[in-house]
């Protein structure tokens, strides 16, 4: 893994911390590959280059030197992750924006495959509002809603996120921007009512609430 942390650290890409590992063994890709082959979903790519026609295969067998690791890195700037989850902004027609993703395979030939997703605008930091303001956002938002007792933050960090970016009024998804903000998962304690059985039970629900970090305006 120091090996590719080294390569990223070369064209200017910091890493947050570790990176996720995943051991993809062949028996585990043989499994994976039959069940492909069987729906005639697993394509031959080297006949997609000779004649531009995907031709499903019909049997392979995975070779032990298939073994390999499947590496998800997350990236830093300034000392600040990037957020690593989906974002769907209900405003604009439930639009899924994904985040910039490192990817590496790592076999014992070395590394053999790198995939670096790092195409978006960084919002330099000028001013930030304190975590205790965005933590006030958050109680705000359930202040006046029936059946939540406690707000109760596990986890309040700053983090990058990413934005749409509007040109001419329209959203525009190749400029979209990462911008600072307050990343808070929270856990709801509170009576609800069963819907089948009208009667009230013990709730408790885990969410994140994501606030600008420069003017403390919830994202989603």
């Amino acid at each position: 893994m120091a090996n590719v942390v080294n390569i990223l650290a070369k064209f200017g890409v910091n890493i947050y911390k570790n990176a996720e590992v995943y051991a993809l063994h062949q028996s585990d890709m043989q499994k994976v590959v039959d069940e492909k082959c069987a729906e005639g979903t697993f394509y031959d790519f080297n006949s997609y280059l000779e004649d531009g026609e995907l031709k499903p295969i019909t049997s392979y067998v995975v070779d032990k030197s298939d073994e390999c690791y499947y590496m998800v890195f997350h990236e830093e700037y300034g000392g600040v992750p990037l957020y690593n989850d989906n974002l769907g902004y209900k405003s604009i027609k439930d639009l899924t924006i994904f985040h910039p993703e490192i990817t590496a395979v790592y076999c014992s030939d070395g590394l053999v495959g790198l995939s670096v997703d790092q195409y978006r605008k960084i919002e330099k930091i000028t001013q930030l509002i304190p975590p205790e303001a965005a933590a006030q956002v958050v109680q705000r938002k359930y202040a006046n809603v029936m059946g939540i007792e406690k707000i109760e933050f596990d986890k309040l960090e700053l983090m990058y996120v990413i934005t749409p970016n509007y040109i001419d009024g329209k959203i525009n998804i190749a400029k979209a921007k990462m911008i600072p903000a307050w990343v808070c998962t929270i856990r709801k304690t509170g009576i609800t009512v069963n819907k089948q059985t009208g009667c009230e039970e013990p709730m408790a629900d885990k969410r994140r609430i994501i606030i600008d970090a420069q003017n403390g305006v919830e994202i989603i």
